[in-house]
């Protein structure tokens, strides 16, 4: 086996199981009773997660499933903490990562829209500035629809989406585009962004917008 420097070198997580993978996301969140999709989001999350790694051994998918993964950057950690992350082969930087966010979110004082903190720094942003899947071209968002209104959330994220195109290097359109991998579910889109990041994804980054409702 040969042997050499890692630089310039860049693997990627494998296109073809990514409609799986959404699927996965998908289905365990309709298993989910309505009890656990309360809560904070970590709490969301994390049984989303444990409900997905039992589906997953049941189809025998081929990749892992990791919780709240801390990525590492070429001088160690980052300070952010991925929500979720599919990893399969070799190279730990070849993975499909998740942020999650709550959406509308019915509070004692009124309706918390929270649609600044999906669509800020501590949600798509830290894909666009390569705080998460810096070597990858794909990447995903989970909305959390608290109050059910998935309408309401969607416009509300691609409207503060589009305001922010510069930003985000948006490269799409104002309006949500339909999923590559998903084009049937009407509740998963995409965007489009151009990252300037030195990495072997030409700068192209799709990310994947999956809305849940609660």
């Amino acid at each position: 086996m040969s042997t050499g420097s890692a630089d310039g070198y860049f693997e990627f997580f494998r296109e073809e199981l990514i409609p799986d993978g959404l699927r996965l996301v998908l289905d365990a969140w309709r298993k989910l009773p309505s009890s656990a999709k309360a809560g904070k989001e970590d709490e969301i999350s994390g049984r989303l997660v444990a409900t997905m790694k039992w589906e997953k051994k049941a189809r025998r998918l081929g990749f892992s499933i990791h919780f709240q993964a801390i990525p590492l950057g070429p001088d160690g950690p980052v300070a952010a903490r991925i929500d979720f992350k599919f990893l399969a082969g070799f190279d730990e930087d070849a993975y499909f990562a998740f942020e999650c966010k709550r959406l509308r979110i019915p509070q004692p004082s009124g309706l918390d829209h929270n649609t600044h903190s999906y669509v800020s720094g501590e949600g798509m942003g830290r894909f666009i500035i390569g705080k998460y899947a810096p070597g990858q071209p794909h990447g995903a968002m989970i909305g959390y629809v608290m109050d059910g209104d998935m309408a309401m959330a969607k416009a509300a994220v691609i409207a503060l989406v589009h305001a922010r195109r510069s930003e985000l290097k948006l490269t799409s359109g104002p309006t949500w585009e339909v999923s590559q991998f998903l084009p049937n579910e009407p509740d998963v889109h995409q965007t489009r962004h151009r990252r300037e990041l030195n990495t072997g994804t030409g700068g192209a980054f799709t990310l994947q917008h999956m809305f849940l409702s609660v």
